[in-house]
């Protein structure tokens, strides 16, 4: 398949519009490489919304397990690009956390592990590619206001 093929592909799964001259015009100038650099260039345009619960175990954990999730935006390898969490308390008192996460990667339960050993169960909920973040922020505050732990912007 040529580059032009696979950019007119592009084009119709990925939403990405290029014109097809300037595709010809790419495929003769940067032949081997350009279909390597586009669709990594398309791997980072990808955005992916997470709604994370954490619950706990033992209620008195809840400071440690507290700690932990206000530093999950430093994990480099998750690639968030901004954070929101809510601490509520479930009918029978104890402590959980729901973090509304932006991501450019999939983010998968396996991804705490640590929280999972030492506090409890971490349930990761994808919502759809593109889906606004203010839908699960409006989902958390059913209870208290939602802290903005990390934007990328910032």
């Amino acid at each position: 398949m040529t580059i032009l093929e696979q950019v007119r592909h592009l084009n119709e799964h990925a939403q990405v519009y290029l014109c097809p001259e300037c595709c010809a015009a790419i495929d003769e100038i940067l032949k081997p490489d350009f279909h390597i650099r586009f669709k990594q260039e398309l791997r980072h345009m990808k955005k992916y919304a997470y709604l994370v619960t954490f619950t706990l175990k033992n209620p008195a954990d809840a400071e440690a397990a507290e700690k932990y999730i206000r530093r999950i935006p430093t994990r480099t390898p998750l690639a968030i690009e901004e954070m929101w969490y809510v601490r509520e308390l479930t009918k029978s008192g104890v402590p959980h956390f729901h973090c509304a996460i932006k991501t450019t990667r999939v983010l998968k339960s396996d991804r705490f592990v640590t929280y999972t050993k030492r506090f409890g169960f971490a349930q990761v909920k994808s919502q759809k590619v593109g889906t606004n973040l203010s839908e699960m922020i409006n989902y958390m505050s059913k209870e208290s206001d939602p802290e903005c732990l990390f934007t990328a912007s910032a």
